[in-house]
């Protein structure tokens, strides 16, 4: 991804948490050997995150660390709700297996069934959902 130079003044702060890409970074260290005004951004933000990463280096009180562990023992913890994306995966994961199934069926349709294998139903297993078993 190429960057507009002016894109790259914005980068600054992303840059001095290291919150940026490798080939982000490549560009931006190219940029600030040549704009002073984003060297002095970046060693000020850098600064400014040491000093609040100290500032919160303090051990909490004895007490309030052991309600809040407490506290996080007794929370019962709720399951990721599935997000569309996941569900879209899920469908597309579901229309390839269906798909293999039909493709396997038909091949075996074709053929005289092994004398070990009484149908193509019985190759189920072969494309079966692995998540619909149980115990899984």
């Amino acid at each position: 991804m190429k960057l507009l130079r002016d894109d790259l003044h914005v980068l600054t702060g992303s840059y001095a948490l290291d919150a940026i890409s490798d080939e982000e970074r490549e560009e931006f260290e190219r940029h600030l050997h040549h704009c002073p005004a984003c060297d002095a951004e970046v060693r000020g933000l850098r600064e400014t995150a040491a000093r609040l990463a100290m500032a919160r280096a303090v051990r909490p009180p004895a007490r309030m660390e052991r309600r809040v562990l407490a506290a996080a023992y007794r929370t019962r913890q709720l399951p990721p709700l599935p997000s569309d994306r996941l569900r879209a995966a899920r469908d597309r994961l579901r229309a390839a297996r269906d798909r293999r199934r039909a493709q396997v069926k038909r091949l075996f349709a074709r053929r005289p069934a092994p004398n070990s294998v009484s149908s193509a139903d019985d190759l189920n297993f072969c494309v079966e959902d692995p998540g619909s078993r149980e115990g899984r």
